[in-house]
């Protein structure tokens, strides 16, 4: 299995390298660079309540969100006239875990019972995956540096269940929405090959101006990442990624619950804060 997917990765890689080699001619106004990474990442801390006299859940304590999952991120650069760029990120974001109950819960308005039988088993499902586009302007470049700014707009796909053992009681919170970003790029290139990058997108809002809702809402995203890269060949380089990918949520939605998937708890209220560190290894294809 190991063997395989090394193979179909090597593949991949191959078949981009050629790719990109035969659109990216020298001359031309736009020219586009591929990027994927894979590695794991490792929640650092991660609570959430659903409802004003909902639990306030610790998915770290709780939750089994306590080890390392999978991590992977795909992206996709064009730059045109040498300036400007356009940027598609898809980032994939499930965890799902299966705890023991050791305490009662409540979530929109629902109790799960702790039992000493199989029933006080939890089934837990965090799912926040997202596609991004950005805008970016290279404000300063040379052959040693570049300092790139603009925006991002984040569509996020949240999708969050409890469920006991038996499948008899279930809770499910399910959202699709924008979020807009304020983006920074930044990096630096040694002569032998090896440099330094930055990539930071981050957005925070409490008012109803700000978010887009008609009440307010408190909400931030941030991705915060910094890598050491090194040139293999013109049009490939590889680097190693660490970054810091988190979130807030907090308020009262006044938006009322018309689908099945919506909580339809009697008190829209919703905290949820995120921390995550990750650690990746990925491919650039120029």
């Amino acid at each position: 299995m190991k063997k395989t997917i090394l193979f179909t990765t090597l593949m991949l890689l191959i078949s981009l390298l050629s790719f990109s080699t035969l659109i990216n001619e020298e001359g031309n106004v736009y020219n586009l660079n591929l990027e994927y990474e894979n590695g794991w990442v490792k929640v650092l801390s991660h609570t959430l309540q659903f409802g004003g006299n909902g639990t306030n859940f610790d998915f770290v304590e709780q939750g089994g969100q306590d080890i390392l999952f999978p991590f992977e991120r795909f992206t996709a650069d064009l730059e045109l006239f040498d300036k400007h760029h356009v940027v598609f990120l898809y980032q994939p974001l499930t965890v799902e875990t299966k705890v023991q109950q050791r305490d009662d819960l409540v979530f929109n308005d629902t109790t799960f019972a702790s039992t000493t039988n199989a029933d006080s088993v939890l089934n837990v499902k965090y799912g926040f995956p997202f596609w991004r586009v950005s805008y970016l302007y290279d404000f300063l470049e040379n052959e040693d540096y570049y300092l790139s700014a603009g925006l991002s707009l984040q569509l996020r796909n949240a999708s969050i269940i409890f469920e006991n053992y038996d499948g008899s009681k279930v809770t499910v919170n399910q959202n699709l929405g924008p979020v807009p970003i304020i983006k920074i790029k930044a990096a630096y290139f040694f002569d032998n090959g090896i440099y330094l990058e930055t990539d930071a997108d981050g957005f925070y809002a409490s008012s109803a101006f700000i978010n887009g809702a008609d009440f307010n809402f408190e909400g931030s995203v941030f991705d915060i990442s910094g890598r050491v890269g090194f040139e293999l060949k013109d049009s490939l380089n590889t680097f190693i990624n660490i970054r810091y990918l988190g979130g807030t949520a907090n308020g009262t939605s006044q938006y009322e619950s018309t689908r099945w998937s919506e909580s339809g708890q009697s008190e829209n209220y919703t905290s949820n804060i995120l921390n995550t560190a990750t650690f990746t290894l990925g491919f650039e294809i120029k």
